[in-house]
């Protein structure tokens, strides 16, 4: 079986979800945000597929998706409440 080693980082579906700091996340841009939390919610969604259908390889993938997301969504909701309140550019 050449393809089923356990390799715990890189054999993920999706690259997104290897441990994304909240600081690296900031330093995106809002287009790369939106990019990631697309391609981050895309990889949950066959996660959770693949999940009732048969058995994860590493189940901890869907909340390590899950986290993702919410780590997206926090950064951009900062992003508009900064920019709601006139925010204070770094400039």
């Amino acid at each position: 079986e050449l393809g089923e080693r356990d390799e715990p980082q890189g054999n993920s579906s999706n690259g997104c979800a290897d441990q994304m700091k909240t600081s690296e996340l900031r330093e995106m841009s809002d287009e790369q945000l939106q990019v990631t939390l697309k391609d981050a919610s895309t990889t949950l969604f066959r996660l959770k597929i693949k999940s009732q259908t048969e058995r994860l390889d590493v189940p901890s993938e869907l909340a390590k998706n899950r986290r993702l997301i919410a780590r997206i969504k926090t950064v951009q909701s900062e992003r508009r409440r900064q920019a709601e309140t006139g925010g204070v550019s770094a400039e």
